[in-house]
């Protein structure tokens, strides 16, 4: 390998890079053999000492030219001009070109169960954050620090992309030093725009924010305790932190927690339900005239909705820049009145169909589903916004969430105190029937049939949930087709070298479609067997209904089924023809609530620490790589997992 790497394009033999001390005198080559210094540096390098010796050295000078490379690479990143370097940070916007170019899980909420058991979990870290925004971040504020260190100050539209970038990362602490280093390098011109950026930030009132997570800062019947004006019997703060002690000692995953919390578990929602910070921001963006779009409203009315401060955005936010009043009576629905303002056609703060999200996350994140669709209708019809799509998947996902068992039980036990919280079983049923009816005709896709047939499950409703999964079957059928062509078509871009970089993102995101609604289904039909094993469902789908579904997903079915029909018991034992799932060992960092020491009754009680614990856990079994399809031949079992 050495003979080979020595020589030169013109098939010249050249010195070696560096020399080798201590050879040997007697082994140096003489004669004809000394026009060949490789000749004798074949003879020395036989002594193994010599080889280790030899190797070390160019170990050395392998590092040293990096070191070298590193400096000049600083020193030119230094040297760039202004808006040079700010063009090189907005090609790294995470919100308009990283997301839609380099993540293949765009606008899609991949939780800890789905990271765990599909492929897609190698794209996030252990606190589900996407890995390329963390180094992505890493990245940015390291160039960012050698500009300021080499005395070249960073623009406003810099302090936009790297308060983005932090944001993306879910790093509040990052955010709070970008925006102290506006301060720090003289930079006193903070317009709306870094505002608003900050707000969004800070708050995670961005969907790519909280990576498509509608349920991540949900407010808790336990969150409004001694807060906000509402004091809870002790009955009910007991059952409420049984029930919060019993789901967070079966967690496995550090989802939704905060990074830099290394030595306790720390929610990001703890710290999203602080009531002041929010009112600060408000009142800041008030007094130095930061108000002037309808999208700095609409971040601070849904951070203050996370802390549980209704109240407080709809007085000074809804009714006072658009004249949306909702009214409240204890035992009573609330009612809502709109005087519409006469906003100009062009004006910023004219309501759009930013303002309706708003309204939909903020009122349902505090299990005001009514209210939600009430101020929703009524601005809506006042100012003649139609509701986009986006928003009717957000409300049916709302009522999905809301209607399900961990956050209907706590707020059914507080429905004294807060009689206005919660929604109605068929809550799912209803939105679907709306949207779906005239005058909207939405059209929903295969994750919002997903929810339907959850919800039908869940309420016990299993010859319509059945219904729903065959309608749902061309579905995926369909996202199989289009993985198959988008593979085709890298396949045929990488052979002929011809836009590589699109075809495999666009093989990448069919991926992960794919993934995320073969998850999902067998999910939903491990649930659907168990009901119709205990008999929920009538003879007419046991005998008919429950085979054609079985037929319809073999692939996604357990190796054993067992159902009810009225003749007797029907068992059903049969090798899945995928093997997708695998027992790994992985290795769980389990941390307590907090650390330290408390006193109790004068005694000193040592709290327990931070501890790793070995466990067994399923995993998605091993996939062929994306590469691994065009360079090598795979077996039949990894196409199978591929592409069924």
């Amino acid at each position: 390998m050495l003979l080979t790497n020595s020589l030169t394009d013109e098939g010249q033999r050249v010195a070696p890079p560096m020399s080798v001390e201590g050879v040997d005198a007697q082994s140096a080559p003489t004669g004809r053999q000394q026009a060949s210094p490789l000749s004798g540096l074949a003879q020395s390098l036989k002594h193994p000492m010599n080889k280790m010796a030899y190797l070390n050295q160019l170990a050395k000078a392998a590092r040293k030219a990096q070191q070298q490379m590193g400096s000049m690479s600083t020193a030119v990143l230094a040297q760039l001009p202004a808006t040079a370097f700010s063009e090189l940070l907005r090609s790294l916007d995470p919100v308009d070109s990283i997301s839609k170019e380099l993540d293949p899980t765009d606008g899609m909420h991949v939780g800890p169960g789905m990271a765990q058991f599909t492929p897609m979990g190698q794209e996030f870290d252990a606190w589900g954050v996407k890995k390329c925004y963390v180094s992505l971040l890493a990245q940015v504020m390291n160039a960012s620090k050698l500009r300021i260190e080499a005395g070249r100050h960073l623009l406003l539209s810099d302090y936009k992309i790297l308060l983005r970038c932090a944001g993306a990362a879910a790093d509040l602490d990052a955010v709070k030093a970008v925006w102290d280093m506006m301060a720090e390098t003289g930079l006193r011109e903070r317009d709306p725009e870094a505002y608003h950026e900050l707000v969004k930030s800070r708050f995670q009132t961005e969907p790519l924010y909280s990576h498509y997570d509608l349920a991540r800062y949900i407010v808790r019947p336990m969150n409004l305790h001694m807060q906000k004006l509402w004091v809870l019997g002790w009955r009910e703060r007991l059952y409420l932190q049984m029930l919060g002690y019993n789901r967070l000692k079966r967690q496995r995953h550090h989802f939704g927690h905060n990074r830099q919390s290394l030595i306790h578990v720390e929610h990001l929602a703890r710290i999203m339900r602080q009531r002041w910070p929010p009112l600060r921001m408000m009142w800041v963006a008030t007094k130095l005239c930061y108000i002037v779009d309808e999208g700095v409203l609409c971040a601070i009315m849904v951070a203050l909705a996370r802390s549980g401060a209704i109240n407080v955005f709809q007085t000074r936010i809804l009714q006072k820049y658009w004249g949306v009043e909702v009214t409240r009576r204890p035992g009573s629905p609330a009612t809502v009145k709109v005087q519409t303002i006469a906003y100009a056609a062009d004006s910023p703060l004219r309501p759009s169909a930013k303002l309706l999200e708003a309204i939909v996350n903020s009122y349902c994140v505090n299990a005001e589903f009514s209210t939600a669709l009430q101020v929703l209708h009524a601005v809506s019809s006042c100012y003649g916004i139609p509701i986009p799509d986006k928003v009717w998947f957000d409300l049916l996902e709302w009522a999905y969430v809301l209607s399900s068992k961990p956050v209907a039980t706590e707020w059914k036990a507080v429905r004294r105190q807060f009689r206005g919280k919660g929604v109605s079983r068929n809550a799912v049923q209803l939105v679907w029937n709306t949207m779906t009816s005239e005058p909207f005709n939405v059209r929903p896709g295969l994750y919002q049939y997903q929810l339907l047939a959850h919800d039908l499950v869940s309420r016990g409703n299993v010859p319509r949930a059945l219904d729903v999964l065959l309608e749902m079957e061309p579905m995926y059928r369909q996202l199989l087709a289009q993985l198959e062509s988008t593979f085709c078509k890298h396949a045929l871009s990488t052979a002929l070298g011809v836009e590589v970089a699109e075809s495999e993102m666009a093989w990448r995101r069919a991926r992960a479609r794919k993934h995320a609604a073969l998850y999902r289904l067998q999910i939903l039909c491990r649930r659907l067997l168990k009901k119709v094993g205990k008999g929920k469902a009538g003879p007419h789908m046991t005998v008919r209904g429950v085979p054609q579904f079985i037929e319809a997903f073999r692939d996604l079915m357990p190796a054993s089924i067992t159902y009810q029909i009225q003749t007797g018991t029907v068992q059903i034992h049969h090798v899945p023809p995928v093997r997708r799932l695998e027992w790994t060992t992985a290795e769980y960092t389990k941390l307590p609530a907090t650390t330290g020491e408390v006193r109790i009754s004068g005694l000193i009680k040592r709290l327990p620490r931070p501890k790793k614990v070995k466990e067994k856990r399923l995993g998605p079994a091993p996939h062929a790589s994306l590469y691994g399809f065009l360079t090598q031949s795979p077996s039949w079992p990894l196409i199978q997992r591929e592409f069924s």
